[in-house]
């Protein structure tokens, strides 16, 4: 029996550089499907040089195309792949899913390159899809799908969300996990996903779009199984846990960690959680963190201003960020604190409360890391109807192409601000409050960068960060260090 061809593409989401992330949405897809029944082939984008023409030439005997992608450029790569597929192959029904396809499905299918959209969880929405199309039955019967029949958009009754533990187990075989590994956190460091969703309901979030605040996590036993695997068969050593919020179920979470130590593991992993959470789960769970790997966690911190985040709906307080902040220090877990400038709403005043939160955070201790977001406005957010100018953002599937985190059409912050808040952070911040300070032997070289750090301290007390000349000076010293020949060229 000859095996009917199924083709999964993650498109790029640059430009330039390499991402290296395991494509973990479309290894669920595929591991969804009987190996037996079919032939089914992963291309990621990020690692092909001619993906264009190797995907035409895989699309030849394909039942079916599915493309995954994020808002931002993995939208526009997706529609130029699909556009080439479907100019050269018109009968082959091309399939996006993925974050942006879930949150705006009714206006993803309106695209003349995509005949069906998967929205939410895909695994079993995917498979019953596929099984339709080699048998040639009719769509209306699979939940969870929007899709074209006579120039109409019909769209089907929502999946209900599954148990992830009752879903199969990923199959790496399907990909060369080498081709990942970072070193990240260890040499052989990947991401991995051990739950889905968030019970939280924060107003900037998509998240609630596709899982409905509803939560999902692996059992414990079943990721310490999935990792054990990692370990033997692949040498992973380092997890970055991609789960929207790892520590919603404190015992799962000492079950896991209890089987990290029980397993000699010795691994390093990272997690995203709420400082509430963590602050507040006590010293036995603490030690648990610490003997089983984990090395960092990231916050979702957002502001400095307490009103602003009621606003939001964070349910948190800015003072939470500095307990945690203190609770990372004493016990030897680096915090990376992820904010958002320009919120609905926000004023100069809050900004300069966050500016002073971050500030504070790095006082605590240096080596805590600090991540800076410019407003992504979802249709369908609680956020979004709260500013008429989000209309102007995107308002088709091409234009959100068009749109990432640094760049967006919104008169929220001007980009004489955006460029200033970059400086506090990106240069500034990290000069003031430096993780790793140099040991320069160079004597001239150890009073300049003590110059710089004393300038970026009073620059950040003073809130000033418009002219850089010191950034200036240091990227040009950089760029003509670099240039200069060295004494074994000589």
């Amino acid at each position: 029996m000859v095996k009917k061809k199924i083709l999964l593409i993650q498109p790029r989401l640059s430009l330039i550089g390499k991402w290296c992330r395991v494509p973990l949405n479309l290894l669920a897809l595929a591991s969804s499907l009987d190996k037996g029944e079919y032939d089914i082939k992963i291309i990621d984008c990020m690692l092909e040089q001619d993906y264009l023409d190797l995907i035409e030439k895989e699309c030849q005997s394909s039942l079916c195309m599915g493309i995954t992608a994020l808002t931002g450029f993995q939208i526009k790569d997706g529609l130029l792949i699909s556009q080439k597929i479907k100019e050269k192959y018109p009968s082959i029904p091309i399939i996006w899913g993925g974050w942006h396809a879930s949150i705006m499905p009714q206006q993803t299918i309106r695209s003349p390159y995509i005949d069906i959209v998967v929205k939410g969880q895909g695994e079993n929405t995917f498979k019953e899809l596929v099984h339709c199309l080699e048998k040639k039955f009719d769509l209306k019967g699979v939940e969870g799908i929007l899709f074209k029949k006579n120039d109409k958009i019909i769209e089907t009754e929502n999946r209900k969300i599954e148990d992830v533990n009752s879903l199969l187990q990923i199959d790496y075989s399907l990909i060369d996990l080498s081709n990942y590994f970072t070193q990240e956190l260890n040499t052989h460091t990947i991401n991995f996903i051990s739950s889905r969703g968030c019970p939280n309901n924060c107003g900037f979030c998509a998240d609630a779009l596709v899982y409905r605040r509803m939560w999902r996590g692996l059992k414990a036993e079943r990721v310490i199984l999935e990792i054990k695997k990692l370990k033997k068969r692949y040498g992973v050593n380092g997890i970055i846990f991609e789960d929207n919020n790892f520590f919603v179920d404190k015992v799962r979470v000492k079950k896991i960690c209890r089987g990290f130590i029980k397993n000699k593991f010795n691994i390093k992993w990272h997690a995203d959680g709420r400082a509430s959470q963590l602050v507040n789960y006590g010293p036995e769970l603490v030690s648990l963190l610490k003997k089983s790997g984990c090395s960092r966690i990231l916050i979702g911190a957002e502001s400095g201003s307490d009103e602003l985040l009621k606003k939001i709906n964070k349910g948190e307080k800015s003072a939470t960020w500095l307990q945690f902040a203190e609770w990372g220090k004493q016990n030897n877990i680096r915090g990376r604190f992820s904010f958002i400038w320009g919120l609905p709403g926000e004023t100069q005043l809050e900004r300069k409360k966050t500016i002073k939160v971050i500030e504070n955070i790095k006082k605590i201790d240096p080596r805590h890391g600090i991540l800076a977001f410019f407003y992504t406005p979802y249709p369908g957010t609680p956020l979004f109807a709260l500013n008429p100018n989000y209309g102007k953002v995107a308002k088709t599937l091409e234009e959100w192409g068009n749109c990432d985190l640094n760049n967006l059409n919104i008169n929220c912050i001007t980009e004489r601000e955006k460029g200033r808040l970059e400086n506090f952070v990106n240069f500034y911040l990290e000069n003031a409050y430096p993780s790793v300070i140099p040991n320069n032997k160079n004597k001239f070289l150890g009073i300049l960068n003590l110059g710089l750090r004393l300038i970026s301290k009073l620059r950040i007390r003073l809130n000033f960060f418009s002219f850089p000349a010191e950034k200036w000076l240091v990227s040009s010293y950089v760029k003509l260090s670099s240039n200069m020949p060295s004494k074994k060229s000589c």
